[in-house]
């Protein structure tokens, strides 16, 4: 099978443009993966795959069957067409959908490198976001009042 590269993609760690979808496959795959706190073989078992498997799939290095990708995406609750770099992040919870840019997903990626800021936010998630838009307010000030006296 020929490889496909996705030009589309703005993700972090998926900057090149030359990476093929399986390597993109393979970076969302570890990226949800470790988000939801699962090795490689406890989604291998959950999956009835090995570890091995896992493993090739994350490093780009192993086709992936339509199967076998509906199956991860249902059980990540993420879409095969995420997974595959083809569109940006859906989250459905609840039986809400919201969806994220890529320009979001960097966002938050680069948030959640901050493992004491992700767990205060996941703690008190409304309380942070008003204190996180109240300490912008007053970069935004300072900002604006440098900016009056050059």
């Amino acid at each position: 099978m020929a490889k496909q590269t996705n030009k589309n993609i703005s993700n972090e760690s998926e900057n090149d443009i030359s990476l093929t979808n399986m390597q993109i496959f393979g970076k969302r795959l570890k990226l949800i993966r470790t988000e939801r706190e699962l090795s490689q073989k406890d989604l291998g078992d959950a999956l009835g795959k090995g570890q091995t498997i896992i493993a090739y799939w994350e490093k780009g290095e192993r086709e992936i069957k339509m199967t076998d990708l509906i199956e991860i995406a249902d059980f990540l609750n993420v879409s095969p067409t995420y997974l595959m770099g083809y569109d940006d992040v859906t989250v459905h919870s609840d039986g809400k959908t919201a969806r994220f840019s890529k320009k979001d997903f960097e966002i938050l990626s680069i948030l959640q490198q901050d493992k004491k800021f992700m767990k205060e936010i996941s703690d008190n998630p409304q309380e942070t976001i008003q204190k996180m838009l109240k300490v912008w307010e007053s970069i935004q000030s300072v900002i604006g009042e440098e900016g009056t006296k050059n």
